[in-house]
């Protein structure tokens, strides 16, 4: 999933499943009831993308779409996230990385970010400077470490002070 999600003129159903894949219609309706898009607002079958008439979602929502549709291929065992929430409220990104864990039981999961929050959730950091892996380790011994991360972690954790 890319942080500037691919936007497709065409059903929520097909938004989902681009690559002929099958999902059960009651599987997308628990993939989008847990990224926040509630199919008694957003039916499969809604038109999104205001070119032929569709629904406009926002930036946020087309995020969560995206993150639906990484999600919802059964049996996927591996999955990338680039800054899956870079389009949402700061309220909006808390409660998809509080179900975070959950969306992706029984995967393994590559989530790249910026924002180091979200890593705090996560069994491996691993830290790059100018392209070179500079850290690994869990987030509570990478802080403990005083390294990169602990500075880049501090440095953000000061806007909120």
């Amino acid at each position: 999933m890319f942080q500037h999600p691919a936007r497709y003129p065409t059903t929520l159903r097909e938004n989902l499943i681009l690559d002929g894949a099958h999902a059960s219609d009651a599987h997308a309706e628990a993939t989008l009831t847990q990224v926040g898009l509630p199919t008694e607002r957003y039916p499969l079958d809604s038109l999104l993308g205001p070119e032929f008439g569709g629904a406009d979602f926002s930036g946020g929502e087309w995020q969560r779409v995206a993150i639906a549709r990484s999600l919802i291929k059964e049996g996927d065992e591996f999955v990338i996230f680039d800054e899956p929430t870079a389009a949402l409220d700061p309220l909006a990104e808390l409660e998809i990385f509080q179900q975070f864990v959950e969306l992706v039981a029984g995967k393994t999961a590559l989530l790249i970010a910026h924002r180091l929050g979200p890593t705090r959730l996560v069994d491996r950091v691993v830290v790059l400077d100018g392209g070179r892996i500079v850290e690994i380790g869990n987030p509570t011994e990478l802080l403990q470490q005083n390294g990169k991360y602990a500075e880049m972690f501090a440095a953000q954790s000061e806007w909120y002070q």
